[in-house]
């Protein structure tokens, strides 16, 4: 019974993405894909913005809308691991300043 269910929630996912599917989302897995071209990481809000220099950003805005790129979940993630690299970072400074 479990399977049927799970296999039923699979289905309907895999639906509901490919009516918001469009051509224009961004591929991470194409070969000329770079994170760095399309967006900037806000370490105030852990938010995914928009480089708007690139002259096809609705790209990137449209990928962030349609995955959800800034539910406050993965905001909150972002933040702790920025947090994290920005503590290690200022404690190996500080070590090595000691020696």
């Amino acid at each position: 019974m479990l399977m049927n269910g799970l296999i039923y929630i699979l289905f309907v996912q895999n639906a509901i993405k490919g009516i918001r599917f469009d051509e224009a989302l961004l591929r991470p897995d194409n070969e000329n894909y770079t994170f760095n071209k399309w967006f900037w990481f806000n370490p105030f809000t852990g938010e995914l913005e928009v480089k708007k220099e690139n002259s096809e950003y609705n790209r990137a805005e449209k990928t962030i809308k349609l995955y959800g790129l800034n539910r406050k979940k993965l905001t909150e993630r972002r933040l702790k691991v920025n947090h994290k690299k920005i503590n290690n970072s200022n404690e190996a400074s500080f070590r090595f300043m000691n020696k």
